[in-house]
């Protein structure tokens, strides 16, 4: 009840803006009671109501860094790096010193990596560790690539690496002098054998991609395009991810990318994130989607679609309490007519809590996952509950006086409302455009947990 292990604090260090700070996956260090503190971080300002949530997290087999906390010289350098294998690896991280991990790569893969460590708070009252990881090529000099923030300030990287080898990985620090634990969660995706098609210059001889699965192509001597199609359902959210140049060994081709209705010719808006080569955008309607490639420099590139989360699409008129719709966990929708107001349905148990995030465009608050919470959407989403009479009962706008709905685990959401059901019953989420501006274009995802 008194060794503090992690803390929040939004007035010392903090500085991705005032919305809820989750702690997002904190190892606890040994078997036995815990105790969490709530607090008012500016007593100068009222109080209000909270809920307060803790679940276990399931990282599947731990691998533990091999340095013992404290003790300088294990995995400190290329040379005495530990040998770890896909999956979440465990470790500290002193200030002043590195964590040198290696890994062997057999066939041409994608590598991810993600830390987790800013998003738990400052560790043993210090101060938060703003994380860098920086990925070596197998004669452990050469850096391939290194970054800084992708979700809030813990780092990121997706890269293909081409070459079979040993390759190294170190986790380091970009600034400051916290000491803090962290995990460090590794992925590897075999690239595969799928290669470009040629000709597909033009979208009527646009290659079909399957979902998942990379495609390899080559950028040509003379600029040209590579068209490719996929099969997309209404309301799904599509991330496409294109590995060139900085993110692919060895290539120097700097593709830039466009998406396109069943026409060839509609542009579909998307949202875009440099550091993973990832775009993200909601289809409006099911049907064929057609992606356009076009190319500075030469070399080869990795493309795939992944479909990050399916939905079930509004039924207009869906403006009020009681308007017909199956209650899903997911609903796509549109605020595509003046003063349009979309009501979907969920139901809740007495004293229940239900959490609702919307995903459109990037927040107005932290950003915090900056590369993948801007889906090409105009909409400004604020997010209502009502019951069956139609009285409102809470209100999350896009923009609060003092703070955001999005939060450190859900840091890809647009907004969000939390909601703790005051009876049994049937009960609306309603969405609706902040600047009270409308179009086919302001699209977006509910999702209700």
């Amino acid at each position: 009840g008194t060794t503090l292990l992690a803390e929040h604090d939004p007035d010392t260090e903090w500085s991705w803006g005032s919305h809820d700070l989750d702690i997002e996956a904190f190892r606890l260090p040994t078997t036995g009671v815990y105790t969490i503190r709530v607090r008012q971080s500016n007593a100068t300002v009222a109080g209000g109501l909270y809920v307060l949530t803790w679940s276990l997290v399931d990282l599947g087999p731990i691998q533990d860094e091999t340095e013992i906390v404290g003790v300088s010289g294990t995995n400190d350098t290329v040379g005495t790096a530990q040998i770890i294998a896909p999956g979440t690896i465990s470790g500290f991280r002193v200030d002043g010193e590195a964590d040198f991990y290696s890994f062997d790569i057999a066939a041409p893969s994608v590598v991810s990596f993600e830390l987790k460590s800013y998003r738990n708070g400052v560790a043993d009252a210090e101060e938060y560790y703003d994380t860098e990881l920086e990925l070596y090529a197998s004669d452990g000099t050469t850096i391939l690539r290194n970054n800084d923030d992708t979700y809030f300030y813990d780092s990121g990287i997706h890269y293909a690496i081409a070459t079979p080898g040993t390759y190294y990985l170190n986790v380091t620090e970009c600034c400051g002098t916290g000491d803090a634990p962290y995990l460090l969660v590794f992925g590897l995706t075999p690239i595969g054998t799928a290669t470009e098609a040629e000709p597909n210059d033009v979208f009527t001889s646009a290659q079909a991609l399957t979902e998942g699965t990379f495609i390899t192509g080559t950028a040509e001597v003379m600029p040209s395009d590579d068209w490719y199609s996929f099969a997309g359902t209404a309301g799904d959210l599509v991330r496409l991810q294109i590995l060139e140049s900085g993110l692919y060994q060895g290539s120097t081709a700097n593709v830039t990318s466009e998406i396109f209705r069943a026409d060839g010719a509609t542009v579909q808006l998307a949202g875009g994130e440099s550091g993973f080569g990832m775009r993200s955008t909601l289809l409006p309607v099911s049907g064929t989607y057609f992606v356009r490639l076009t190319f500075s420099g030469q070399g080869p590139y990795a493309v795939r679609w992944t479909r990050a989360r399916s939905a079930t699409t509004e039924i207009e008129p869906n403006d009020g309490p009681g308007a017909t719709a199956p209650i899903s966990s997911t609903y796509f929708g549109a605020v595509a007519t003046m003063n349009d107001a979309d009501v979907f349905p969920f139901t809740a148990a007495a004293g229940q809590l239900v959490r609702i995030s919307v995903y459109a465009r990037s927040g107005p608050e932290s950003n915090g996952f900056f590369g993948f919470n801007d889906l090409g959407s105009l909409l400004q989403p604020t997010l209502g509950i009502r019951n069956a009479a139609d009285t409102l009962l809470a209100l999350s706008p896009f923009m609060g006086v003092n703070n955001s709905g999005e939060g450190v685990v859900d840091g890809a959401a647009t907004n969000g409302i939390a909601f703790v059901a005051p009876s049994a019953g049937t009960y609306y989420v309603e969405v609706t455009a902040a600047d009270s501006l409308f179009s086919d274009d302001r699209t977006y995802q509910v999702v209700v947990r």
